[in-house]
């Protein structure tokens, strides 16, 4: 009598039938990798080193027979730091035969969730340490319309009120969201979206009794809902609370700059312990883990303001 040797769960799932489920969820999550918030800030770019073009094509008066003169559009280049990320699934043999399939399919959908939870969390990160903070950088240069001429070390993190405004009075939250978004106005750049705590958002709905009808926004929101949605703004600018924030700190940014370029070398896939290889065979789920490669990249630090409330009326 020939002896069965398939691996089986609790249940009676074949492990051919869970491999195929975590092929369809790494599918799917690779095919919507367009999701609202990294859409909201970035686009994708395939190459790891890209030219970044900051400033902009001067139409001039030209004299009577003048050839046209070259542009000002200045081309720099930059890398990504790519990082691996990993996600155990903690799969032996035990643990598959103890369990129903169900489990185990709740677990890999969980371990997709986990990927988007990451990304979330890693563009948060670069958003908050991407803005010009006064450092002068060899690889861009802040855009200068008119008659201004922004430094390579042009500031756009503010510590506090007093450094935002140049003054030492209080200001509302909408004053400080306000005058943070004069600051991009100076790059002909436009205040599109603030990204603000809880705690501030509290403290901004309370400004006007006829704001507590509204709703902030949780930012994970958008990773299914487009930001046009969103019920709240100030002065045109939209705003969105999130967890990733705490204190009095904020961000505000023009969002149709694409500010945030992310490269996946790798995209999120179930692989084999420490080779990494694909998992290709339904055995090899024992032992197995999620992984992806990825880096995501601030290419224009001058396309969002950081400001500390400190003075808030």
């Amino acid at each position: 009598m020939a002896r069965n040797t398939r691996i089986l769960t609790a249940d009676g799932v074949p492990l051919e039938r869970l491999m195929e489920y975590g092929e369809d969820l790494t599918d799917e999550f690779e095919a919507n990798a367009d999701r609202m918030f990294q859409s909201l800030l970035g686009t994708e770019v395939n190459q790891r080193v890209f030219q970044k073009r900051i400033g902009e094509i001067n139409w001039r008066k030209a004299a009577e027979g003048e050839k046209p003169r070259t542009g000002t559009l200045d081309s720099t280049s930059m890398a990504f730091t790519i990082d691996e990320f990993n996600a155990g699934l903690g799969w032996d043999r035990n643990y598959i035969e103890d369990n129903p399939g169900s489990v185990l399919r709740e677990e890999m959908d969980e371990l997709m969730k986990g990927a988007d939870e990451r990304i979330f969390e890693e563009t948060f990160t670069v958003m908050k340490n991407g803005i010009a903070d006064g450092t002068e950088l060899e690889w861009a240069t802040p855009p200068s319309p008119g008659t201004r001429d922004f430094a390579a070390d042009h500031n756009h993190v503010f510590d506090t009120t007093g450094d935002l405004f140049d003054d030492s009075n209080a200001h509302s939250v909408r004053e400080h969201i306000a005058k943070a978004g004069v600051e991009l106005q100076h790059h002909k750049y436009s205040a599109r979206v603030a990204f603000v705590s809880p705690d501030l958002a509290w403290k901004l709905l309370q400004e006007d009794s006829n704001n507590l009808n509204f709703q902030i926004r949780e930012a994970r929101s958008l990773l299914n809902t487009p930001l046009p949605n969103l019920e709240f703004d100030v002065n045109g600018t939209r705003v969105v609370q999130t967890a990733e924030l705490s204190g009095d700190t904020f961000y505000v940014f023009d969002d149709t700059l694409n500010p945030l370029k992310y490269n996946w070398v790798r995209p999120v896939e179930v692989v084999q312990g420490e080779s990494q290889a694909p998992v290709n065979d339904p055995t090899e789920l024992i032992g197995a883990h999620g992984s992806a490669r990825f880096g995501i990249k601030m290419v224009n630090p001058w396309a969002g303001v950081k400001v500390t409330a400190t003075n808030i009326a």
